[in-house]
């Protein structure tokens, strides 16, 4: 799944993006900044934003292998998650429009089901599971289904033998 950063200030200049280089962590300041390596800074996150990725990246897993249970196709061709809404890309040969009712249905069975989400790191690989579900992922998460709350899922055609599902959130 592709991820989008947070968003916050560093010492009171906007973070523009950052970047995972290696193991390193890069900001992209706004602003050049008054402090140098080894000071201490103040930092604050952009918490309902991390917290609307987190929900929604979680409610692309669910959708996803609900997807992948009913269809047999499991390979994603693109994928984003951000903050008003995700979406999952697949090469598929019809609408999916008819399935979207009984997935978006049994989606909202296990967000109130209030299963529990782990994330687990062995050897620097990170695995995202839930119930049977399991899978490799460096976001961020909520811990569970409960916390996803209710969605909605939307078709929308990309192309010729592809379909794209639109996830949104319910408040």
């Amino acid at each position: 799944m592709a991820k989008k950063s947070d968003r916050g200030v560093i010492d009171n200049i906007p973070v523009e993006r950052a970047v995972v280089v290696d193991d390193d962590i890069i900001y992209h300041l706004a602003d050049e900044p008054r402090f140098r390596v080894g000071d201490t800074v103040n930092v604050t996150v952009n918490a309902r934003r991390r917290l609307m990725l987190m929900r929604l990246h979680s409610a692309a897993h669910v959708v996803h292998f609900l997807f992948s249970e009913r269809t047999g196709v499991s390979e994603l061709i693109g994928s984003n998650i951000d903050e008003d809404k995700a979406r999952l890309d697949c090469a598929y040969a019809e609408s999916v429009a008819d399935l979207l009712p009984d997935l978006q249905k049994k989606a909202h069975d296990i967000c109130l089901s209030n299963l529990s989400i782990t994330v687990v790191e062995n050897d620097g690989i990170r695995t995202w599971s839930c119930s049977s579900w399991s899978c490799f992922c460096t976001g961020t998460h909520v811990r569970s289904t409960r916390e996803i709350g209710s969605i909605a899922l939307k078709r929308k055609n990309i192309g010729a033998g592809k379909e794209r599902i639109e996830i949104t959130l319910q408040e």
